[in-house]
């Protein structure tokens, strides 16, 4: 899909410069005695100066949010890095209310400390064996489970929240890889529908100098 969606912006990106190269090309009031040269580098300039203006209300339109642009190119490595933080420490307090069920409500002490050991160790990559024993002693006082039952769930739930996390990392990248695939394109549309503009412009000029009619030049390209 990102793929077909950057292919579809670079073709509506080149088609339209083209369009609006050609028309500003034609349009162009000739200069008397001006040689070929100079006839094509103005009315090539004239192509240019559409895409440019085109790309200026299409950057104003971005920047007050009626594009999507700056949505994508807001997926920087910073923001994906904040998204998995996230995701961590609100996986973190949903499994310590899990790893604390049982007859009786635990306390939101108990339950703010299993989730700060949580987010704590995920965050520095990996929970440690100290850990892993004072988060069964904590269920162990909190729950009517003996200390091998707790261990074993301290171990599911933790085994649950890295996968979480592994999650949470693998989005965050696709996210900066989309980003910077779409900034690719972005550069690479541009690039091209300028260079689109200014050939479409002097076509443009060439049938006006000519005197090709819109019907004429229809017929010639079926």
């Amino acid at each position: 899909m990102a793929i077909c969606g950057g292919l579809w912006l670079i073709w509506t990106a080149v088609t339209s410069s083209g369009a609006g190269g050609y028309f500003a090309g034609r349009m162009r009031k000739p200069i008397g005695d001006a040689d070929a040269d100079e006839v094509e580098t103005r009315d090539g300039a004239h192509g240019v100066g559409v895409w440019a203006l085109a790309t200026l209300i299409a950057v104003v339109l971005a920047a007050s949010g009626v594009g999507s642009t700056v949505k994508l190119l807001g997926a920087t490595p910073g923001g994906a890095a904040g998204s998995v933080a996230g995701t961590i420490e609100h996986s973190a307090d949903y499994l310590a209310g899990v790893a604390l069920r049982g007859d009786a409500l635990p306390s939101k002490e108990a339950r703010a400390e299993v989730a700060g050991v949580l987010v704590r160790s995920l965050s520095e990559g990996e929970v440690t064996e100290a850990d892993r024993s004072y988060l069964s002693r904590v269920l162990t006082a909190q729950t009517r489970l003996d200390p091998t039952q707790a261990r074993a769930r301290i171990d599911q739930v933790i085994s649950d929240a890295e996968l979480a996390r592994d999650e949470a990392i693998k989005s965050a990248e696709q996210a900066r890889i989309f980003a910077l695939i779409g900034a690719f394109v972005l550069a690479a549309s541009l690039l091209v529908s300028g260079a689109a503009a200014y050939f479409a412009a002097v076509l443009g000029g060439q049938h006006r100098n000519e005197n090709i009619g819109f019907a004429r030049f229809g017929s010639g390209l079926r």
